[in-house]
């Protein structure tokens, strides 16, 4: 079919009797809708789009399947309410799944010129390895199921914002295999939960975080990078630090025992030394920040936050959950 066909499916079954070992192939021009269908074929499956997109509704493949997206005319692809094995996309403008399944192999090999905003909503592991390499100009995947999966984001200037999802790996630096990870692309990171972070020769970068937690390791290995926002980190049962500094913003709120603010509140961090290192009023909201700048020698070492004006001493570690509250007693 020509790119600027079209061609429709609808509550289908398409069987192709193909001896193990030999693969069948579907190549699609133009655009692919498939509604309220199912493929079948002996080995695996190649549903190759080579042009402008489509929508796939209600598609269910067969182990070992491969949908793959390849265009030099990049066009969008809607993927909703789906049961695929693998997927494979390069140079797409726009990829969006929706309540789908994806088993085992999830492979965004998506190559474009301008790396733009992506967007992950959702999103909860399966049982089974998943991996995405992403260059996308966007990808917006919801309420979809996948297990370990990662996202590769060379390049400069798109952003990456992760809400409402349950990952078991984040890694900042090299290509890998699984993990959710990224180059020098700002990261932004809400309401969702993460076993483990990694950064691998990664320098530069932002990881902000709101209501975010990391639930059990993380490994700075020849990295720098600055980590904002409020996080839980309090179960994080290992740390392995082989050589890199992270910049940590405190975001610290002082209230009374009813939760009022305390605005105009005094605050003085002293370093493991015991030595003055920053001191601030509360704004009007009874807020403030500071930061610390860990690294191989420090970062098991111990701060500690006061209110002398409330005879309240904190200490503050790498892992101390943010933001850091000072109640007073009084």
């Amino acid at each position: 079919m020509e790119d600027d066909g079209k061609i429709f499916i609808q509550n289908s079954k398409m069987i192709f009797n193909t001896p193990r070992g030999i693969e069948s192939v579907l190549n699609f021009g133009g655009k692919l809708e498939v509604e309220d269908s199912a493929f079948f074929s002996g080995e695996w499956l190649d549903l190759i789009i080579t042009g402008n997109g489509g929508e796939l509704h209600n598609v269910t493949l067969p182990g070992n399947s491969v949908i793959a997206q390849h265009s030099h005319q990049p066009g969008k692809l809607k993927i909703s309410s789906s049961e695929l094995y693998r997927f494979d996309a390069q140079m797409p403008a726009e990829v969006k799944m929706f309540n789908s399944t994806i088993s085992e192999l999830l492979v965004l090999t998506l190559q474009y010129i301008f790396y733009q905003d992506v967007t992950v909503n959702d999103l909860h592991p399966g049982m089974n390895e998943v991996s995405v390499f992403t260059g996308t100009r966007s990808l917006s995947l919801s309420e979809t199921f996948v297990g370990r999966w990662g996202i590769h984001l060379p390049g400069e200037g798109g952003s990456l914002k992760i809400t409402d999802c349950t990952l078991d790996y984040i890694m900042g630096g090299e290509l890998m295999e699984g993990g959710l990870g990224f180059g020098r692309t700002p990261v932004s990171m809400s309401n969702s939960t993460t076993k483990t972070l990694m950064f691998y020769d990664y320098h530069d970068g932002v990881l902000t975080m709101q209501d975010a937690e990391v639930t059990e390791v993380i490994i700075i290995e020849d990295s720098s990078l600055e980590l904002r926002g409020t996080v839980s980190l309090s179960t994080v049962y290992r740390v392995r630090w082989v050589s890199g500094s992270v910049t940590r913003d405190f975001p610290v709120i002082t209230e009374d025992s009813s939760g009022v603010p305390l605005p105009n509140t005094d605050l003085e961090l002293y370093s493991p030394q015991n030595e003055l290192v920053w001191s601030r009023k509360t704004d009007s909201q009874g807020t403030a920040s500071f930061e610390i700048t860990f690294d191989d020698d420090n970062y098991g070492e111990t701060w500690t936050l006061v209110a002398p004006n409330l005879g309240i001493n904190k200490e503050v570690e790498f892992l101390t959950d943010t933001p850091i509250v000072v109640e007073s007693v009084r």
